[in-house]
This record gives C-alpha cells, sequence and structure tokens, in this order.
C-alpha cells in the first residue's frame, strides 16, 4: 500500500502541475520513484489512475465531516473549514477536487 500511495501523492501533483491531459504515465512514475510496470500493477490506465486520486481524496475529506457538532450548520461550517485547508495543502485534495 505503501508505493500505491506514492504513485497517488505523485499523480496529484503531476495533475496540477501539467493538467491531467499534458500529464504522462511516464512522468508519474519518475516523480513516484517507481518503474511503469510498478505504477501499471497499481493502475492499469491513466483514467483508473486520476480515478484512484480522485478515492483518495473523497477519503481525505469525508474525515474532516464531523458528526458530533451541536448543530448541522456547525458541522458544516467546520467541514468547509477542513476541507478549505486541505486544498492549500494536501496535492491529493486538490487534484482531486
Amino acid at each position: 500500500m505503501e508505493r500505491r500511495a506514492l504513485i497517488l501523492e505523485a499523480a496529484a501533483r503531476e495533475f496540477e502541475r501539467v493538467g491531467f491531459a499534458a500529464t504522462t504515465i511516464a512522468a508519474v512514475a519518475r516523480e513516484a520513484g517507481v518503474s511503469q510496470g510498478a505504477l501499471h500493477f497499481h493502475f492499469p490506465t491513466k483514467l483508473s489512475l486520476a480515478l484512484g486520486v480522485i478515492d483518495e481524496q473523497n477519503v481525505r475529506t469525508f474525515d474532516v465531516v464531523s458528526h458530533h457538532d451541536a448543530s448541522p450548520a456547525e458541522a458544516l461550517v467546520q467541514a468547509s473549514r477542513g476541507i478549505a485547508g486541505m486544498l492549500l495543502t494536501d496535492p491529493v485534495v486538490s487534484a482531486g477536487i
């Protein structure tokens, strides 16, 4: 799972840097420090890689949603703040959204 996470982080950085269309599997593999074969083992296509980034982004953003706040409005405010912060600091969240 560690290698898969490295690949997702590298893909997110590349998607942010040059966009999905211009991102290449070779560039993601180089950024992640893995072979293209290793990357294809986890993600057979660039689309599956992008969907992997989106899935991980969903996991990370849903983790900031609290169900313990006093009101639904407070929960929404806190979740919005948490996600906004992650957009600024987490390449997977930024690229996924």
